[in-house]
Protein backbone atom coordinates (compact mmCIF):
# COMPACT_ATOMS: atom_id res chain seq x y z
CA UNK A 1 0.00 0.00 0.00
CA UNK A 2 1.35 3.47 -0.64
CA UNK A 3 1.27 5.09 2.40
CA UNK A 4 2.86 2.17 4.10
CA UNK A 5 5.62 2.26 1.75
CA UNK A 6 5.84 6.05 1.88
CA UNK A 7 5.79 5.86 6.02
CA UNK A 8 8.45 3.27 5.92
CA UNK A 9 11.30 5.27 4.05
CA UNK A 10 10.60 8.25 6.47
CA UNK A 11 12.11 8.79 9.53
CA UNK A 12 9.48 7.13 11.29
CA UNK A 13 11.45 3.43 11.75
CA UNK A 14 9.87 3.13 14.66
CA UNK A 15 5.95 2.73 13.21
CA UNK A 16 6.58 -0.42 11.24
CA UNK A 17 7.59 -2.53 14.20
CA UNK A 18 5.01 -0.82 16.67
CA UNK A 19 2.49 -1.84 13.55
CA UNK A 20 3.31 -5.34 14.13
CA UNK A 21 3.22 -5.43 17.22
CA UNK A 22 -0.16 -3.01 17.77
CA UNK A 23 -2.25 -4.06 14.55
CA UNK A 24 -1.39 -6.77 12.34
CA UNK A 25 -2.33 -10.17 13.15
CA UNK A 26 -1.70 -13.61 10.55
CA UNK A 27 -5.09 -15.29 9.29
CA UNK A 28 -4.84 -18.91 7.29
CA UNK A 29 -7.48 -20.30 5.50
CA UNK A 30 -8.31 -23.28 3.54
CA UNK A 31 -9.66 -23.99 0.11
CA UNK A 32 -13.23 -22.76 -0.19
CA UNK A 33 -13.15 -21.19 3.40
CA UNK A 34 -15.07 -17.98 3.34
CA UNK A 35 -13.06 -15.33 4.58
CA UNK A 36 -15.91 -12.81 4.53
CA UNK A 37 -19.42 -12.56 3.52
CA UNK A 38 -21.63 -9.95 1.64
CA UNK A 39 -23.32 -7.17 4.34
CA UNK A 40 -21.05 -8.78 7.32
CA UNK A 41 -18.63 -5.42 8.99
CA UNK A 42 -15.54 -5.02 7.88
CA UNK A 43 -13.46 -4.82 10.86
CA UNK A 44 -9.75 -5.04 9.55
CA UNK A 45 -8.20 -4.45 6.02
CA UNK A 46 -5.92 -7.31 4.30
CA UNK A 47 -3.15 -8.00 2.55
CA UNK A 48 -2.75 -11.44 0.80
CA UNK A 49 0.57 -12.83 1.91
CA UNK A 50 0.53 -16.53 -0.27
CA UNK A 51 -2.24 -18.24 -2.02
CA UNK A 52 -5.13 -16.93 -4.14
CA UNK A 53 -8.62 -15.29 -3.25
CA UNK A 54 -11.67 -15.14 -5.33
CA UNK A 55 -14.33 -12.20 -5.04
CA UNK A 56 -17.71 -12.46 -5.83
CA UNK A 57 -20.19 -9.02 -5.81
CA UNK A 58 -23.56 -8.81 -7.19
CA UNK A 59 -22.36 -5.44 -8.67
CA UNK A 60 -19.66 -7.00 -11.11
CA UNK A 61 -20.90 -9.82 -13.48
CA UNK A 62 -17.72 -11.81 -13.18
CA UNK A 63 -15.70 -12.93 -9.86
CA UNK A 64 -12.09 -11.40 -9.50
CA UNK A 65 -9.21 -13.46 -8.58
CA UNK A 66 -6.70 -12.04 -6.37
CA UNK A 67 -3.32 -13.27 -5.00
CA UNK A 68 -0.17 -12.38 -3.70
CA UNK A 69 0.21 -8.85 -2.67
CA UNK A 70 -3.41 -7.60 -3.47
CA UNK A 71 -5.50 -5.36 -0.52
CA UNK A 72 -8.39 -6.12 0.23
CA UNK A 73 -11.24 -3.99 2.24
CA UNK A 74 -8.76 -1.79 2.28
CA UNK A 75 -11.60 0.91 2.71
CA UNK A 76 -12.08 -0.38 6.91
CA UNK A 77 -8.88 1.44 7.68
CA UNK A 78 -10.27 4.34 6.91
CA UNK A 79 -13.63 4.52 7.92
CA UNK A 80 -16.80 2.32 8.15
CA UNK A 81 -17.29 -0.08 5.72
CA UNK A 82 -19.56 -3.13 5.06
CA UNK A 83 -18.43 -5.75 2.88
CA UNK A 84 -20.09 -5.60 -0.55
CA UNK A 85 -19.57 -9.13 -1.98
CA UNK A 86 -17.59 -12.61 -0.90
CA UNK A 87 -14.65 -13.46 -0.52
CA UNK A 88 -13.36 -17.32 -0.65
CA UNK A 89 -10.24 -18.81 -0.53
CA UNK A 90 -9.40 -20.75 -3.68
CA UNK A 91 -6.14 -22.16 -2.58
CA UNK A 92 -4.31 -22.19 0.86
CA UNK A 93 -3.97 -18.46 1.75
CA UNK A 94 -2.36 -16.58 4.67
CA UNK A 95 -3.26 -13.03 4.73
CA UNK A 96 -1.98 -9.93 6.99
CA UNK A 97 -4.95 -8.62 8.46
CA UNK A 98 -4.50 -4.84 9.60
CA UNK A 99 -6.56 -3.55 12.41
CA UNK A 100 -8.12 0.01 11.95
CA UNK A 101 -8.21 0.42 16.01
CA UNK A 102 -4.59 -0.64 16.66
CA UNK A 103 -3.42 1.75 13.67
CA UNK A 104 -5.11 4.94 15.16
CA UNK A 105 -3.60 4.11 18.48
CA UNK A 106 -0.11 4.33 17.04
CA UNK A 107 -0.72 7.43 14.76
CA UNK A 108 -2.70 9.43 17.25
CA UNK A 109 0.09 8.51 19.60
CA UNK A 110 2.59 10.42 18.19
CA UNK A 111 1.98 14.02 16.64
CA UNK A 112 4.74 14.09 13.94
CA UNK A 113 3.14 10.83 12.59
CA UNK A 114 -0.45 12.23 12.76
CA UNK A 115 1.13 15.21 11.08
CA UNK A 116 2.51 13.03 8.43
CA UNK A 117 -0.90 11.24 7.72
CA UNK A 118 -2.55 14.78 7.08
Amino acid sequence: HPFFGEISTSSYDFFLPKLCDKAVRDHCYEPLDNIFMEGSPSKEAFVIIYGNVEYRSRVFTESEELSEEAWVSEAALWGSWTHRGRLTATTAVELLALEPAGLRVIVEGDPGLLGFCS
